[in-house]
């Protein structure tokens, strides 16, 4: 019987040979990573970061598609990129820690195939993401456990290129490893190269529909949203001054989403957000809850709008349903872009329907704007979700954000109270907001 070293040593980097090379690295990675890495060359290397780059990108693309081809091609070339840049900078800081601080004859040649071949995990790990997105399942466990895997082999990848001891070739990893993680990732190619490219060709879906406006209110008609004008305030646990009712999201960098005095529509205050220097993808905003919700009937929304200098700012709308969280969940409480945890009596939300609503959107310099949107709340509506949203740079003011439904109380039909098994598997009510909005028509 052949022993697993020589098994290993017939490997090569082929295609079809793939499953005797996983077989090789979860047997003998040693081995396997000497034996093949002594027959790979850099093209291949190459090859293996870059298509874990394509594919989790494709599972991005396929969470958040876009109606827009140049958007795709933005978020696809994203991952490629960036797992390219990761690539080399792990590869050149393991080389010169293990050549200039443990004084080793390790080639930079060596380096940088030791740690594309570590890679491959990531690619089965982005093969099953795409699996996961078809399926509609959400899993964080198996990534885990692919980056666990990732490690060891670049561990054992380093250890044997320089000759290293087992500590050594940890710190090998956390040096090089950390510092390209938080300052390539999180900081310099998204914020000086990425995030520019994809903020001028937005990955926009078609979720974002752009509702009709509307010109009078039904009489019977009553606001739904609390403390529309942001009169009212509350002092949060951090002492900032938070208007009652609604919650500020900000961007992972500096942004400023602030309740002040200075500019306002009417009354006394109003809400500001403002991100200065380079434009980011994300979705700045306020955002809350309106419970009360009517299916079935037409909601009319209504927000003061003035801005400067903005990428985009616009108004969104969506629906969901209360629902009592199922056993072992807490419901859609775990979502990062929910408004609330709930109404303080076990219940969660569940997203209503499939269409996120949008207002017009603003561009540039504008003096307040009243902008306005129309929508009827699909069946089994209790809740509606209104949030004034900044997407690029720019600042934006909001006041007067009022959200109006007819309340003839002798006709409401009874709500009707659902155990969602989704929301008890921590299923996001507003996911779509990890979008931008659509491209202005103006």
């Amino acid at each position: 019987m052949e022993s697993a070293l020589s098994e290993a040593s017939r490997i090569g980097c082929g295609p079809m040979k793939l499953p005797r090379l996983l077989r090789g690295m979860i047997l003998q990675p040693t081995a396997t990573l000497t034996d093949v890495g002594a027959k790979a060359t850099l093209v291949q290397a190459i090859s293996i970061v870059a298509g874990a780059g394509f594919l989790l990108s494709t599972s991005q693309v396929m969470a958040f598609p876009s109606p827009r081809l140049a958007g795709t091609v933005m978020l696809l070339l994203y991952g490629v990129l960036v797992h390219l840049a990761l690539w080399l900078v792990m590869a050149l800081g393991a080389y010169i820690t293990g050549r200039f601080i443990f004084n080793t004859e390790g080639k930079l040649r060596d380096s940088l195939l030791s740690v594309g071949l570590a890679y491959v995990p990531w690619v089965l790990c982005a093969l099953l993401s795409v699996v996961l997105q078809l399926l509609r399942v959400t899993d964080i466990f198996f990534t885990l456990f692919f980056a666990g895997w990732f490690i060891a082999l670049f561990v054992i990848g380093v250890r044997t290129v320089h000759s290293l001891s087992f500590g050594r070739s940890v710190f090998v990893f956390l040096v090089p490893g950390f510092l390209a993680y938080i300052g390539l990732w999180h900081l310099t190619l998204p914020r000086l190269f990425i995030y520019p490219l994809v903020t001028s060709t937005p990955p926009f879906t078609e979720r974002w529909h752009e509702a009709p406006s509307w010109e009078a209110l039904p009489p019977t008609a009553t606001n739904r949203l609390a403390n529309p004008d942001f009169e009212k305030t509350s002092t949060a646990p951090s002492g900032e001054v938070l208007p009652t009712g609604w919650r500020p999201v900000r961007s992972p960098w500096t942004t400023e989403l602030t309740w002040q005095k200075q500019v306002r529509h009417g009354g006394e205050a109003a809400v500001v957000v403002r991100r200065d220097g380079l434009a980011e993808a994300a979705a700045k905003r306020w955002e809350q809850i309106a419970d009360g919700i009517v299916a079935g009937r037409e909601v009319f929304l209504s927000a003061w709008l003035r801005t400067e200098d903005a990428s985009c700012a616009l108004v969104v709308l969506g629906f969901l349903r209360k629902v009592v969280a199922g056993p072992g969940g807490s419901g859609a409480l775990g979502c990062a872009s929910a408004a609330k945890a709930g109404d303080g009596q076990g219940h969660s939300y569940a997203p209503a329907g499939d269409l996120m609503h949008r207002t017009t959107m603003l561009t540039g310099t504008h003096d307040w704007t009243n902008l306005r949107l129309r929508a009827t709340a699909p069946e089994e509506a209790t809740s509606a979700y209104v949030a004034v949203v900044l997407w690029g740079r720019g600042t934006l003011w909001a006041d007067d954000v009022e959200l109006f439904q007819v309340t003839d109380e002798a006709i409401l039909p009874k709500q009707r109270e659902v155990v969602d098994t989704d929301a008890a598997q921590g299923v996001c009510p507003h996911h779509q907001l990890q979008e931008p909005p659509l491209p202005s028509r103006e």
